[in-house]
């Protein structure tokens, strides 16, 4: 996380990858035949896991989605996630009360 979102590094790139798991401590070896030999899983994964963010109206980061049903998007002030967390709450309380 890290190496993506503040030191921006490319992290599709495999010679990126690598350099990150040697300096996390990881076996590098072990690391690139893990990664060569799942490969094509791993990018379905990641396809399928982004098509889900899409249909769920997620477009970027942070988003924080609340109960399955709430979408929270955008940097916002722990304040605002504070209010929107009661007020879901709330929500959810009257619909089980209900």
């Amino acid at each position: 996380m890290r190496a993506y979102f503040i030191e921006n590094r490319d992290v599709s790139n495999s010679d990126v990858l690598l350099q990150v798991a040697h300096e996390t401590d990881i076996d590098t070896g072990a690391f690139e035949e893990v990664r060569t030999s799942n490969q094509e899983h791993f990018e379905q994964q990641v396809f399928a896991e982004y098509n889900e963010a899409l249909s769920s109206g997620i477009t970027g980061v942070p988003a924080v989605v609340i109960d399955n049903k709430f979408l929270i998007s955008g940097a916002v002030e722990v304040e605002q996630y504070q209010k929107a967390l009661a007020h879901y709450r709330e929500i959810r309380d009257k619909e089980n009360n209900d």
